[in-house]
């Protein structure tokens, strides 16, 4: 009996420390997923985000680099907690994701229209400028040389 009670402890500080919400602004929340995505942790991720959304979130990052593989009914699970979380005015962004996991959110039936999807939680770099069109003067620029004279004096 004592031995049951200290292994659901355990698989309850497990499932906590799997779904750490952590806000990274006044209005955006982190929740790195840990592990595998069965029906218990996406229900206890669910509760979490649900609980920290209200409090003023607009955005709701979760993160599931540290998620390894990715089923249809994971996936299926992960767009129900987005789904739910839109319901309360947060925007969410699925982040993390890796060629296995992109392949089952892909592969699955349902649609990722109201979540927005990178591959990482690092910040894109911005674009260089647009250059004019790349004509001799503009190339010339480019590589240090000075313009020449192509038309010659007549002797």
């Amino acid at each position: 009996m004592r031995q049951q009670e200290r292994l659901r402890e355990h698989e309850a500080a497990l499932l906590r420390l799997s779904t750490p919400l952590i806000p990274i602004g006044d209005d955006i929340l982190v929740m790195p997923l840990i592990g595998r995505l069965d029906a218990a942790l996406l229900e206890h991720a669910q509760d979490i985000l649900l609980k920290g959304s209200p409090l003023h979130a607009r955005v709701a990052i979760v993160d599931v680099t540290g998620v390894a593989e990715l089923d249809e009914a994971a996936a299926a699970g992960l767009l129900k907690v987005a789904q739910a979380v839109r319901l309360l005015g947060a925007r969410v962004v699925l982040t993390g994701i890796r060629p296995g996991v992109a392949a089952a959110l892909a592969s699955s039936a349902t649609a990722w229209t109201d979540v927005t999807v990178r591959a990482s939680l690092k910040r894109p770099s911005p674009r260089p400028p647009a250059t004019p069109a790349a004509g001799p003067d503009h190339l010339r620029r480019r590589i240090g040389r000075p313009r020449q004279s192509v038309l010659r004096d007549s002797p």
